[in-house]
């Protein structure tokens, strides 16, 4: 077991492979996140809940400067390298504003947050502008886009449109990238943006069937 599950699984994050979901997300992460680990990054997560991988993140990291956003005040769960900020994915708007205002570039940002297409493929456009070059993207628990549509999800319904054009799961698997979510200019600045893209998933019957039973992530790597 690598030092990133380890750390995940004391900390009950759904992320590694005892709690919850038992995603087993951190068995890919720790070849990608390795190369950080004692340098003084910046990571940013979208979606805090309890705050177990933020804990994780600031103990694998321990020099890293620890960022998490959520809808809900969470502030109760800073500390010296934590920080974090109340604002909404879903609102373009509080996405600029935070871009504009936060004065950091992230080599490390990980959507956790509402699972929603729209959500996730805006997030990505705003957030990249402070990912630094050769810095990671994750998109992560996008077996949801597996769902059915209407199936409700953090107090919204999935909208998935036919043949499942709108998912991010497809979205991530054509090339150029191309979102029904982003204007044409917007979609024509994100498309070269990262040299790889890369999506895992695994069977996994602690995820219900009606996300098709798997759990799945990703991985974009920025120029």
């Amino acid at each position: 077991m690598n030092e990133l599950t380890k750390i995940a699984n004391y900390h009950h994050s759904d992320k590694g492979t005892t709690a919850y979901s038992q995603h087993g997300f951190t068995d890919i992460y720790e070849k990608y996140f390795s190369p950080f680990r004692y340098e003084q990054i910046n990571l940013l997560e979208i979606g805090v809940f309890e705050g177990a991988s933020l804990r994780t993140y600031y103990d694998y990291f321990p020099k890293g400067n620890i960022h998490g956003i959520d809808i809900f005040d969470l502030s109760q769960y800073s500390n010296d390298r934590i920080k974090l900020h109340q604002l909404d994915q879903s609102n373009r708007e509080q996405l600029a504003e935070f871009i504009d205002e936060i004065g950091v570039k992230f080599d490390i940002i990980i959507d956790d947050g509402s699972h929603h297409m729209d959500d996730q493929q805006i997030s990505l456009y705003y957030l990249t502008k402070v990912l630094k070059s050769g810095g990671i993207y994750v998109l992560e628990d996008i077996h949801t886009s597996l769902g059915q549509n209407n199936t409700p999800l953090y107090g919204k319904t999935l909208q998935i449109m036919p043949n499942r054009v709108n998912t991010t799961l497809s979205y991530l698997k054509n090339k150029p990238l191309k979102s029904l979510y982003l204007t044409d200019a917007e979609n024509q600045e994100l498309a070269e943006q990262y040299e790889e893209v890369l999506v895992f998933e695994r069977d996994n019957d602690k995820v219900p069937p009606s996300f098709g039973g798997k759990s799945i992530t990703s991985i974009l790597i920025k120029k």
